[in-house]
């Protein structure tokens, strides 16, 4: 019979396993792709000390002022929902080289 010790460490490791399966799951953005903004077309970037900005492609501007984030390239759809707040739609995926 298991000890309860035994049961919660079996209980953590599977939460773990569900933990690093759901973030599989999580759709991630990156620096450099390209997203309709507002009716705009922006682009994520990476502007240093763990920082990133969505800048229109037509006149340059920030949309918002730079947000930190954990990684410049695993932004997560709350990360990225802080740099525009508009839900932005990606049409370019700079990891993947791909339109979406």
């Amino acid at each position: 019979m298991e000890t309860e010790r035994q049961i919660l460490e079996k209980l953590i490791a599977d939460g773990k396993e569900a933990e690093r399966k759901l973030k599989e799951l999580e759709v991630m953005y990156s620096m450099g792709d390209r997203f309709m903004a507002d009716g705009q077309k922006t682009l994520l970037a990476g502007i240093g000390n763990g920082k990133a900005v969505m800048i229109g492609l037509m006149d340059g501007c920030f949309h918002k002022l730079p947000r930190p984030v954990n990684d410049v390239y695993a932004i997560t759809g709350g990360e990225l929902r802080s740099l525009c707040g508009c839900g932005p739609v990606r049409y370019w995926d700079s990891r993947k080289k791909v339109k979406t």
